[in-house]
């Protein structure tokens, strides 16, 4: 073997044994963290700056009870989190956590969460503040009951949220999205058509723009019609 194979061969040995030291403390650290997959308490798991596109690379599927302050504060963790966590191959289930009190509080660079289900919030302070001041979000779906409550603080701040997408039925006073005045009309929609046919004395309440953007896309007297099938709700329109 000439001196340059015999350096080639080294190169090639000390880059294997790099990167298998390198999995080896990526599997102690995650096995760790996430107690082997087994984690359910996630409060605080993912909170504050330390936390970036690239620490951010959990080996197991989350699946929280509890969900606290999790992306709290996460301001260098940027971009559409749904894309990272599929890239790491791992499943994202919120479908029986209880509460996201402050969930996603400050996360200012994230721009879109995967879907977040909230089917199994009992109490109203279980979706307090839960993406409060996410100013960077872009893009939500969210899946709930007629019995998932809202607080009023759940979306505030949510400035730049253009699309959201709910899956369930509102039923429940404290829907307020009013700060969300980019809302498309498809997002629009979804709100209206989420609403309970059965409830009475309820508020929604939307953005000043909401009108205005449905019909930039639909017409002059489309959002008349579309709300007309929920005159069972008193839909209040609050500016930002």
């Amino acid at each position: 073997m000439s001196i340059a194979e015999k350096t080639l061969q080294l190169k090639q040995d000390f880059d294997d044994v790099y990167e298998a030291g390198k999995k080896a403390q990526y599997d102690e650290f995650w096995d760790s963290y996430q107690e082997n997959g087994t984690r359910t308490n996630y409060n605080y798991a993912f909170y504050g700056r330390g936390w970036t596109n690239k620490t951010f690379n959990p080996q197991y599927d989350i699946m929280p009870l509890t969900a606290n302050f999790m992306f709290s504060d996460a301001r260098n963790l940027t971009g559409d989190l749904d894309e990272l966590i599929k890239k790491q191959g791992i499943k994202f289930d919120t479908s029986k956590c209880t509460t996201f009190t402050n969930f996603a509080n400050s996360a200012i660079g994230i721009t879109k969460f995967p879907p977040i289900d909230l089917t199994s919030v009992t109490t109203v302070m279980g979706n307090t503040n839960s993406f409060s001041y996410s100013t960077g979000l872009i893009e939500l779906e969210i899946i709930i009951t007629s019995t998932t409550p809202f607080m009023n603080t759940t979306f505030n701040r949510c400035d730049s949220l253009k699309k959201l997408r709910i899956t369930g039925t509102i039923g429940q006073n404290g829907f307020d999205i009013h700060w969300s005045t980019k809302l498309s009309a498809d997002s629009l929609k979804s709100i209206v058509n989420a609403l309970s046919t059965t409830t009475t004395g309820l508020t929604v309440t939307l953005p000043s723009t909401a009108q205005a953007n449905y019909e930039a896309e639909h017409g002059e007297g489309s959002w008349d019609s579309l709300t007309a099938g929920r005159n069972n709700w008193t839909i209040a329109y609050l500016s930002s």
